[in-house]
């Protein structure tokens, strides 16, 4: 039963990406784990924006499907107490207990698709319901579950055991096992059973009775050991075939288990953004262009209320208009712009919302991010941050391709600004080159002098600044070029330094 489409194979640069956006953080989930569910085909990601909305939408819902989650851990966890032990005895107990939980998570899930079934937007949702549905109303389900009800019923009429314990000639216990399973319950030796009891329980004249920690393995396992014959001899041929067909039968419903917990982690999310009454949007896929409106950082809200989150907005235009140099002052919201761009594009081809007004967006292969603050030199190597940066940077060059985003962070700050900018020049080539999307965002300014040039073949690279208003930094990213020299005076000033006209 399959519900989304994962990747079989995951890209390490993709991996990375997701790591250095904090996606993963966002999400709750290992970077691995999102980036197998990422996707550049419009059609599957329409199909998970649908399923995503039918759970937020539906409390109930995606309340149901972590329910269906605590099934499997459950039954997984049955699963290994089972392969814990060898003998056929053993695993009739854990087999029946498996398919005790297997009819019953079976159940819940066919409960969603009567409730929620009809109303769902999503074809595939309604589908994967349906499959559990189909089950629950089989012959082979009723068959299951009438053998269960019998084999419990069993097990329920023993309310006692005697235990028979070895002792060696120092009066010590060697061995101990199970002698009998009775129907009634021991009770403590006391006046009034004596007075009362049976016949039969008079002459047992038993000691008071202790409470049972359940720490004594050796009893326990003995307890099991007779529990097991007891069902043994109770199961049929017919229904030991299906118990040894118990993991093909629970197959299907761990299978879905990554799925579940993805849709739940995103719906966790979903809430926990609502929450804090901020945006979400679901982007249409466009082939050419990339319009986003009123974007913010999701992170930010750890600690700033949504309404005091500045947003932004973000364009790419397929062949023109895709590879922006983002200068201005330090604090003044251009990681943070790198990071919302970056996480829009990986959450629209995760399928989900995004944090964002309203957006029109165009899929891309892979996500790659060059983010100066992550990269440091190998051990003991002896190199500079600038050269493990030029090392890093000739890793994704080499992996570029006219269909993925560039996200370049400080790059190529571990040296002198005049170096950084003419290395910085002749990368930006290369990307132009390679017709990629790309925002740079740096510190070092005199990199807005080689756009010019850059563009002399008729390219397209913008500049973008951080705008300033009477020296205050307002978060906001525009077209242009940063007045340096104006913003430090304006800083300088605001801090107490004055300097002659």
């Amino acid at each position: 039963m399959s519900l989304l489409y994962k990747n079989e194979s995951v890209d390490t640069a993709l991996v990375n990406a997701i790591t250095a956006l904090r996606c993963d953080k966002l999400l709750g989930m290992s970077a691995q784990n999102i980036a197998e569910y990422f996707t550049s085909d419009g059609e599957e990601i329409s199909a998970r924006q649908r399923i995503i909305t039918d759970c937020i939408n539906n409390k109930g819902l995606f309340e149901g499907f972590e329910k269906l989650l605590w099934y499997i851990e459950t039954i997984k966890e049955i699963l290994e107490k089972e392969r814990a032990y060898s003998s056929d005895m053993e695993r009739t107990l854990y087999s029946v207990r498996i398919i005790e939980q297997y009819m019953d998570a079976i159940a819940a899930a066919s409960a969603l698709f009567e409730e929620f079934g009809e109303g769902l937007s999503s074809d595939r949702l309604r589908a994967f319901l349906s499959e559990f549905a189909e089950v629950y109303k089989s012959e082979g389900y009723a068959k299951m579950g009438g053998y269960v009800r019998e084999c419990l019923e069993d097990a329920q009429t023993v309310k006692s055991f005697t235990v028979g314990i070895n002792l060696n000639t120092r009066l010590e216990p060697t061995e101990i096992g199970i002698i009998s399973m009775n129907a009634e319950p021991f009770v403590t030796s006391n006046f009034f059973t004596d007075l009362f009891g049976s016949a039969g329980m008079r002459d047992k004249k038993l000691t008071p009775m202790v409470r049972f920690s359940g720490k004594n393995e050796l009893l326990q396992r003995s307890m099991y050991l007779s529990m097991n014959d007891y069902l043994c001899k109770a199961v049929n041929k017919a229904f030991r075939d299906i118990l040894k067909n118990t993991d093909e039968i629970t197959m299907s419903l761990l299978s879905s288990e990554a799925d579940l917990r993805f849709v739940c982690r995103v719906c966790k999310t979903a809430e926990e953004l609502k929450e804090k009454k901020a945006a979400l949007c679901y982007p249409g896929a466009d082939a050419h262009r990339t319009d986003i409106k009123d974007a913010y950082s999701p992170l930010l809200l750890a600690h700033t209320p949504f309404y005091n989150v500045v947003a932004n907005d973000a364009q790419f235009v397929r062949d023109a208009n895709s590879v922006y140099i983002l200068t201005g002052a330090n604090s003044g919201g251009k990681s943070v712009y790198i990071q919302t761009v970056g996480l829009c594009q990986l959450m629209f081809q995760l399928g989900i919302f995004i944090p964002a007004k309203n957006a029109v967006m165009r899929p891309v292969k892979c996500i790659f991010t060059h983010f100066s603050a992550d990269i440091s030199p190998e051990g003991g190597s002896g190199e500079s941050r600038f050269v493990a940066e030029c090392k890093e940077m000739k890793k994704v060059l080499s992996a570029l391709t006219e269909d993925s985003l560039l996200l370049m962070d400080e790059s190529f700050s571990g040296t002198s600004s005049a170096e950084g900018a003419a290395v910085a020049a002749q990368v930006l080539k290369h990307i132009i080159a390679k017709k990629c999307a790309c925002i740079y965002s740096t510190h070092i300014h005199e990199l807005t002098a080689y756009i010019d040039e850059l563009n002399k073949n008729g390219e397209t690279v913008m500049p973008m600044c951080v705008e300033m208003i009477n020296g205050e930094r307002t978060y906001r990213i525009i077209s242009g070029r940063s007045d340096d020299l104006s913003h430090a005076y304006d800083i300088a000033k605001k801090y107490g330094l004055e300097f002659a006209e």
